[in-house]
């Protein structure tokens, strides 16, 4: 639980990084479009004072033509024209204060140019007094003399400088349009980055989360697997050891009476009822024995075993065990493989698998295979307690071609008395059996069975030094 609290918090932390980094980023994109909007409000502006500069230029020039045009002819569509041309100077220079007035340095700038053409305009105000007192003469020598020119030059030059600075501050501005673009494009990776990034942490939390619902859930399963193993075993080995003192006293006296009658009366009922008693009495027996050995699941003090001695000496009695339709195999290493347990116990289980194995073939040819071989085990479940393996092993397979096994819970056919046969032809201890045996050596089982095409159960014991 340790582990799942610092995974969670990483991933929360980098997730908080993250969504800290976006905000930031935001907010810088939002500054980068104020900044926007203020140049393009500039460039607006620039664009509109060089037009209205432009139309105030015109405006003169229409006046100019206008006098000059009213001097020479003394026609009243002259004076429409000159009227027409101050007031499209009075509209511009009115639109140039409105745009200037938050910028002080082209402000004074633009009332200079105000003051300029307000000299201009009253000499030609001037000169249109002139020719309607009948002085024409005097007005065409004013309009050729060396003051309007000056007028006109200084209204050229400051209109020119004025034009040049808007034209510096367009440059300046779209130059600074293009650095922003570069940002915005840089911001948008970035932004999609991190969304990816965020979008990954947080489906990474999901399977983490996921993760340890499942090892959770896997744990409770295993801890209620666990305590039912061991509530059965201790409630097992508990009736077998009283069912054993009884039996014990049947058996003794079962056995004093055939000594004491069976020879009186030879061959005769009472013989045959005794045998009987007897017979059942060991059946019984090694039913118990079998219990006792499913209950002492707690380790057990056996001594060290060469897997290849013990299944040697066991294969004779297999053999004698499995009818002529049915192969049987043995595959193993040259290398000596060895292991803590109780050798009458290990062989016990292996009659146990083989048996297992011929009733699953039944009557029909088959084939059953033993192979035993050094395993490195790594995140596998054991079939009869569920928790995880981990490390080096010995591997007994035991595998064959039968009809498989139907159940959807592994560890439910090494409970106690589980069998898929009937009462007559089994117990249902054989692999409780090897449960008790395997566990109590510290091993675990595996199980893989597929219905109609066989079974195969290996036995995974701790591997140990063959030196002492």
């Amino acid at each position: 639980m340790d582990f799942e609290i610092r995974e969670d918090r990483w991933f929360y932390r980098l997730f908080y990084a993250a969504g800290g980094v976006l905000l930031f980023l935001l907010l810088v994109s939002s500054w980068l479009n104020e900044r926007d909007a203020q140049i393009n409000d500039r460039l607006s502006s620039g664009f509109e004072v060089k037009g209205l500069l432009t139309q105030l230029q015109l405006s003169v020039q229409d006046g100019e033509s206008a006098v000059l045009g009213y001097v020479l002819n003394d026609a009243d569509r002259y004076l429409e024209q000159y009227q027409q041309s101050k007031l499209q100077r009075d509209l511009a220079l009115a639109a140039l204060r409105t745009i200037t007035q938050s910028d002080l340095k082209l402000g004074m700038r633009v009332l200079q140019l105000d003051s300029l053409l307000q000299a201009k305009y009253q000499e030609l105000e001037n000169e249109l007094k002139l020719v309607q007192q009948g002085r024409r003469e005097m007005a065409g020598q004013q309009i050729a003399t060396r003051l309007g020119h000056m007028v006109r030059g200084e209204i050229r030059s400051q209109v020119a400088e004025l034009m040049a600075e808007q034209d510096r501050e367009l440059l300046r501005c779209q130059q600074l349009m293009r650095s922003f673009s570069f940002w915005h494009q840089v911001l948008a990776l970035v932004q999609m980055a991190m969304i990816l990034l965020m979008s990954v942490l947080v489906l990474a939390a999901v399977r983490v989360r996921q993760r340890v619902l499942k090892e959770r859930r896997e744990m409770q399963h295993q801890m209620q697997v666990a305590q039912k193993m061991e509530s059965l075993g201790q409630l097992t080995a508990g009736i077998a050891h009283d069912f054993n003192n009884i039996l014990a006293g049947v058996n003794g006296f079962a056995q004093l009476a055939q000594r004491r009658f069976a020879s009186l009366d030879e061959g005769g009922e009472l013989a045959e009822y005794l045998r009987e008693i007897v017979q059942g009495g060991q059946r019984a027996q090694s039913l118990v024995a079998q219990l006792l050995a499913y209950g002492r699941n707690k380790g057990s003090t056996g001594s060290r075993l060469d897997m290849k001695v013990e299944l040697a000496m066991t294969m004779g009695l297999l053999r004698a065990m499995v009818p002529s339709t049915i192969a049987l195999s043995f595959r193993q290493p040259e290398e000596s493989l060895w292991v803590m347990a109780q050798s009458s116990e290990l062989q016990q289980c292996v009659v146990n698998l083989v048996v297992n194995a011929r009733e699953a073939i039944g009557d029909r040819h088959g084939e059953i295979e033993l192979l035993l071989a050094r395993r490195r085990v790594s995140g596998l479940h054991c079939a009869a307690c569920s928790s995880m393996i981990e490390g080096d092993f010995v591997a007994l397979q035991v595998g064959d071609d039968g009809r498989g096994l139907e159940t959807e819970m592994p560890s439910q056919v090494f409970e106690p008395f589980y069998t898929t046969k009937s009462l007559a032809e089994g117990s249902g201890m054989g692999l409780a059996v090897v449960y008790g045996v395997v566990h109590a050596a510290g091993g675990h089982i595996l199980l893989e069975s597929t219905p109609g095409q066989g079974t195969v159960v290996t036995l995974l014991l701790p591997a140990v030094s063959g030196h002492n």
